[in-house]
């Protein structure tokens, strides 16, 4: 761990970064040795303590409704994060403390670079660092997932002039993977950020668009074999899940497919600073009104845009053991909650120094705690 963060850190603080994913190209190693570890959806269960060997719990399993089972306590707030005293007035209504531009369609807040956006309530930032970090995630999901999707597309995708979307595409790591599997596809990308996509690498078979789905997206009906959707749980307010899906729906032809995976926020097996870090964190998010339990209700969703389910497949990923990959969203976790810093200081009423020494103890219980996060990939077709 020690290692990788170290090399990062070094990476991200030169000036004269280039413009193109080089934390792509430099986790390439990094991904081959993942993928020799066997650390997949299906196998990571057996690795997780013996009271959680289920691996994410599935939206029909008991752990809904049984009162011993891990998310058992989901709708209420844990003691130790009790005695955080959240500023609910600068959670509800948090501006940058720096008006200074980098450009038109961004701002500077605590030293880096968040997109512009005011209907958006989008916590991370949209500069190099946050690359960096959304390369991580992008290895982490597609190896605990097993693919690059869990869609019945991989025929439908080697015809000349198949077109897949992914929305809020970020950097474009899954886009890039994609379009290189699949160079006869057209692959379609959008994000409202255009800063995180602006400056990367593209590929003859790539074709990306600003824009941001809580306004429509910018596409005809009918136009996709498939989509894509993948971890939009910050980014979309809890009544716009429901337009959301919708759009996706919209865009995709009859007879295609829609696959969305999202994270259940709220980890298990914390230490007692994770813990506090955590849930006041999930605290902070729902106050800006995002759905922290869309885990739950994205199948839900899907039924009432009219798709068909086709697959709900959770998985679970380990925080600083488990191997490479553990390591890998060791880190992912602890870039997420730097890059969240500027708006959890404000919503924790914190010093950046007392974030800093809760954020760095956090880290250190993952591996000892055996901690982990569970996502969901939602399959569903239009008929």
């Amino acid at each position: 761990m020690g290692n990788l963060l170290s090399f990062f850190k070094r990476f991200r603080t030169r000036k004269n970064f280039p413009s193109k994913n080089i934390a792509s190209e430099k986790l390439q190693q990094i991904q081959i040795e993942i993928s020799d570890e066997n650390v997949s959806s299906t196998s990571l269960g057996n690795k997780l303590p013996e009271e959680s060997k289920t691996s994410a719990p599935s939206r029909n399993e008991s752990a809904l409704s049984n009162k011993s089972g891990p998310h058992s306590e989901k709708s209420k707030v844990n003691s130790q994060t009790e005695t955080i005293k959240l500023n609910v007035t600068a959670a509800e209504k948090w501006k940058p403390q720096y008006e200074h531009m980098l450009r038109p369609d961004a701002r500077l807040d605590n030293l880096r670079r968040f997109h512009n956006i005011e209907n958006s309530p989008y916590p991370l930032p949209a500069d190099i660092e946050e690359q960096d970090r959304l390369e991580i995630q992008h290895l982490i999901i597609t190896h605990c997932f097993g693919s690059l999707f869990t869609m019945p597309i991989n025929e439908i995708l080697q015809k000349p002039g198949a077109r897949v979307l992914d929305v809020g595409c970020g950097p474009g790591s899954w886009t890039r993977d994609v379009a290189k599997k699949y160079p006869r596809c057209e692959v379609h990308a959008v994000d409202m950020a255009k800063t995180l996509f602006d400056e990367v690498e593209s590929l003859p078979n790539t074709f990306f668009e600003q824009g941001n789905i809580i306004e429509g997206l910018p596409y005809p009906d009918n136009y996709f074999d498939a989509v894509f959707q993948r971890y939009l749980i910050l980014g979309l307010p809890k009544d716009k899940w429901s337009f959301a899906i919708n759009e996706l729906r919209r865009v995709t032809k009859v007879g295609g497919y829609v696959e969305c995976i999202e994270p259940y926020p709220k980890s298990e097996n914390l230490g007692p600073n994770a813990q506090i870090l955590n849930e006041g964190s999930v605290q902070a998010i729902t106050l800006r009104g995002i759905d922290v339990e869309i885990y739950w209700n994205l199948a839900d969703q899907f039924k009432s845009a009219g798709l068909k389910i086709e697959s709900e497949t959770p998985a679970s990923f380990p925080i600083g053991w488990g191997g490479k990959i553990g390591e890998l969203n060791l880190l992912n976790a602890k870039m997420a909650y730097e890059g969240m810093k500027p708006f959890l200081i404000k919503a924790f009423a914190m010093t950046g120094q007392e974030f800093d020494k809760l954020n760095n103890d956090a880290m250190e219980e993952y591996s000892e705690f055996k901690s982990y996060s569970n996502s969901i990939s939602v399959v569903g077709q239009k008929l």
